[in-house]
């Protein structure tokens, strides 16, 4: 009779070690990076990765606050210049500093001022001259087209304009009104023999460039004028430099 063989049972914790140990070769991944992690945690130090090269791009916004900004920069040079002058009138500002030849501070007062000032033309004026004498030839020729002011400043300060653009006659055309007309903005002397003193170095110009009868008894004419308006102060600039032009004709 054939024996009756028990069955092997197998053995169950070698199977399963080897399983496990098949596993954790397929992996060994996961091994290693257990093992890095260890590594790290006990050195404190971590692995380096490859740097990489970030170019930054710079580029230019318009702010748009920029006008406000602006503004801002108007306002501290009004604040300063009321300061400078210990006053809030800015017609007052702009009048004292054409006077003393600041014309930048006059400027900033009276581009400031209401254009409804009730003093609008004298602020015109002394604007168009503050222009005029600090080398802003365009801001001057536009606020003296922008206004027609009957007064002899005004004229006086287009025959001096007149003179910058090189139209010689019609800056003694202007020269000429000025003698006429009164003024809010300076006496009625001081345009006079401005615009007399003007007049003779024009024709001194011309008559040197075109040495003509005609121009040498017009500028014979204009300095012997300027010299007896300065007869009672003849150490005056203008009366010693009338006898030298005089002077250099006979």
């Amino acid at each position: 009779k054939p024996q009756n063989k028990e069955p092997k049972i197998p053995d169950v914790s070698s199977t399963t070690l080897v399983q496990q140990h098949t596993h954790t070769e397929k992996n060994p991944s996961n091994h290693s990076g257990t093992n890095n992690t260890s590594n790290t945690s006990q050195s404190g130090k971590t692995d380096r990765k490859p740097k990489t090269d970030v170019k930054t791009v710079t580029t230019k916004t318009i702010d748009p606050k920029s006008e406000d900004k602006k503004q801002a920069a108007v306002l501290s040079d009004l604040d300063r210049i009321k300061q400078k002058y210990s006053i809030e009138d800015l017609l007052f500002i702009g009048k004292t500093a054409v006077k003393n030849h600041a014309y930048n501070d006059a400027i900033i007062a009276l581009e400031n001022l209401s254009e409804s000032h009730p003093e609008k033309e004298l602020k015109n004026l002394l604007l168009f001259e503050a222009y005029l004498e600090s080398g802003r030839t365009r801001d001057a020729l536009f606020i003296a087209n922008s206004n027609s002011i009957v007064d002899a400043q005004y004229d006086y300060l287009w025959g001096k304009l007149n003179e910058k653009l090189g139209k010689t006659k019609e800056a003694l055309d202007n020269y000429q009104s000025a003698l006429t007309k009164p003024s809010i903005a300076r006496s009625r002397n001081e345009i006079r023999f401005d615009a007399l003193y003007n007049t003779a170095l024009i024709w001194s110009t011309l008559y040197k460039a075109n040495p003509t009868q005609d121009s040498r008894i017009q500028m014979l004419n204009a300095w012997n004028i300027v010299k007896r308006s300065y007869a009672n102060n003849p150490d005056h600039p203008r009366f010693k430099k009338a006898n030298t032009e005089l002077a250099s004709t006979n």
